[in-house]
């Protein structure tokens, strides 16, 4: 017998030692179709945006992810045509709170 064989014949004892209540494999719920995009980033601000994910415990892609989907869910979900929901602004910086003000008012003017 070669050792490849002694090899299969193990992996396959192995897999015959498992409960039937355990299961042998974890399989992972299928993910929502995808697509890489990629985007500029203020160098000051990425030192900022990794200390939020850390704090989140999330990785700094995964937070960008999240609030591009919460940003367009928003304006999705908005109250009136051409108006976006004003809750997403609140928890922006002032800079970004104004400036989407600012955008607003235009929009809706």
């Amino acid at each position: 017998m070669s050792e490849r064989d002694r090899e299969m014949l193990e992996a396959v004892a192995a897999i015959e030692d498992v409960e039937d209540d355990e299961p042998a494999v974890t399989v992972a719920p299928p993910r929502r179709p995808s697509q890489v995009y990629s985007i500029r980033i203020p160098v000051e601000k990425l030192d900022q945006l990794r200390k939020v994910a850390a704090s989140e415990d999330v990785a700094p892609s995964q937070l960008m992810r999240d609030w591009v989907v919460e940003r367009l869910d928003a304006h999705d979900s908005s109250t009136h045509a051409g108006t976006r929901l004003i809750a997403p602004i609140i928890a922006m910086p002032a800079s970004g709170a104004i400036r989407e003000l600012q955008r607003l008012k235009r929009v809706s003017a």
